[in-house]
């Protein structure tokens, strides 16, 4: 696996997605972090609270649920890894919650997107996270929890 590199999903990976069929939580929490710009790199240090997170993207690519978008750019010094923003928390977000509710999603991603602050963000995800659990869907809330939290800048 090429650190550098950049992946994105594959029609499978799209797919899996929509259906859910084969992947476990763990698995697809990091298909939804995949975005196309991300290198493999920054997707390890995002799913680091994830057990043995290297197994994880090595069975999304060796699936061909992602694939090399972008590949590595030869030798650069290694920055750091950015932080994370609000704004890819929102991202994750609302890609996941229209993932998992359709069109019941709008009022939920609307209040994320008014969030002008890392506590009131924090506080509506919190919300959100166990919205899932209100409506009987405790694991979704749990795997929505696990991939939007490591996301969240520290503060």
């Amino acid at each position: 696996m090429d650190l550098k590199a950049v992946y994105k999903k594959t029609q499978k990976g799209l797919e899996e997605m929509a259906h859910r069929t084969v992947l476990g939580m763990r698995e697809r929490t990091l298909l939804v972090m995949v975005d196309g710009k991300t290198t493999a790199a920054e997707l390890l240090a995002r799913a680091k609270h994830m057990p043995d997170p290297e197994a994880l993207l090595t069975k999304l690519i060796e699936g061909e649920f992602i694939k090399v978008d972008v590949p590595a750019v030869p030798t650069q010094p290694v920055a750091a890894a950015p932080q994370p923003s609000m704004k890819e928390a929102v991202a994750f977000a609302r890609e996941f919650l229209y993932n998992s509710l359709g069109p019941n999603a709008d009022p939920l991603v609307v209040a994320l997107e008014k969030c002008k602050s890392l506590q009131e963000l924090r506080a509506r995800l919190e919300e959100t996270r166990d919205t899932f659990g209100q409506i009987g869907r405790q694991k979704k809330g749990e795997e929505f929890w696990a991939g939007v939290e490591p996301l969240l800048p520290q503060g």
